[in-house]
């Protein structure tokens, strides 16, 4: 795995291959997350801001926001990188 310094409202990129590469429809799947969270999920994933996320997503950053909380309850963790954590180790 290769973690490179990006853009700066992208906080990293990981070179997966496709076997390590971590489903976002499983983890939505296993944390009952909706189809909005799982796309923020995704983005928050590729090292997009909540800004960025809000942007891309024509939502507010407080609703990103918003999305990310649900996201963190749903999965019980504290902050993103416990997040990320997860996710690159879900399906592992």
């Amino acid at each position: 795995m290769l973690i490179k310094a990006m853009e700066p409202d992208e906080a990293f990129e990981l070179e997966l291959t496709d076997r390590e590469r971590p489903s976002i429809e499983d983890i939505g799947a296993q944390y009952s997350l909706t189809d909005r969270e799982k796309e923020v999920l995704l983005m928050v994933y590729e090292g997009h801001s909540n800004l960025k996320i809000a942007d891309m997503l024509c939502i507010s950053p407080f609703t990103v926001k918003r999305h990310l909380n649900n996201i963190f309850r749903k999965t019980a963790v504290k902050n993103r990188v416990e997040l990320m954590h997860l996710v690159i180790t879900t399906n592992r």
